[in-house]
């Protein structure tokens, strides 16, 4: 009885967010120029600074994208994020990883692909101002590895944690957006920061479809000090992007 009562709550729920609702559905896509700085490394062996040490002084010309759906419902907003890093280079110096000694001039490679889930509801929803809050799984899957001759060692960095998650949206003219949002969370001594600040101009309006650019500035704080994970890091990984943006 229970379970049907739930069942029944549940598809009224939906049969609202599927009939006399105002849906939003918005888009961009673009490249992130970003750089990596701070130190990383095995548990239980030294960390390293990335540059100075493990030679990924390099640029990641990497792509990113977002959607958001935004509806009058009682169901929660969703935003979906994703963005790629790739760096590699040649270390400086010998350093240990993962229980190995690497001699100078071993071959780094750091990835990092991240995948966001955001679910939230807008406190504040004009048209000057928007104010959102809501929680963000955020998935990464990644690695770090040193090549030398016939020796490789390489270490995943993977999982899944849930933050916060906060938008601000300023709209000063129709066709102009500034835009933050920030996901943030911490257990024990690890922490992560993920901001972006940016603007945005839209060129082309259509009616139902509008097209336009944006700019801006995505900077992570990924502080990893865990026992139930093979590596630490305390790294930064910031650049600007530039992109595309559609608006349903």
């Amino acid at each position: 009885m229970k379970k049907n009562l739930i069942n029944i709550m549940l598809a009224g729920i939906l049969s609202t967010s599927l009939y006399g609702s105002d849906i939003s559905f918005d888009m961009g896509m673009g490249l992130w120029s970003a750089k990596v700085t701070g130190t990383t490394g095995t548990r239980q062996y030294p960390s390293y600074d990335v540059e100075n040490y493990y030679g990924l002084k390099d640029r990641s010309e990497s792509g990113y994208a977002w959607l958001e759906l935004k509806h009058d419902t009682l169901l929660p907003n969703y935003r979906f994020e994703m963005s790629s890093f790739f760096v590699d280079g040649k270390s400086e110096k010998a350093t240990i990883y993962s229980g190995t000694l690497f001699a100078k001039g071993s071959t780094v490679e750091l990835e990092l692909d991240q995948y966001d889930n955001i679910f939230f509801y807008s406190l504040i929803d004009n048209e000057v101002l928007t104010i959102d809050l809501g929680l963000d799984i955020k998935t990464h899957d990644g690695y770090m590895s040193i090549e030398r001759g016939s020796t490789k060692k390489k270490e995943k960095n993977d999982g899944t944690l849930v933050l916060y998650y906060t938008g601000v949206t300023l709209n000063p003219t129709s066709n102009i957006t500034i835009q933050y949002n920030g996901k943030y969370g911490s257990k024990g001594s690890s922490k992560i920061k993920d901001e972006v600040i940016k603007a945005q101009y839209m060129f082309l309006d259509q009616g139902a479809f509008s097209l336009g650019a944006e700019i801006g500035y995505k900077k992570e704080l990924k502080k990893i000090d865990s026992s139930d994970i093979s590596y630490t890091s305390d790294m930064n990984i910031k650049g600007a992007f530039i992109g595309i943006v559609g608006k349903f």
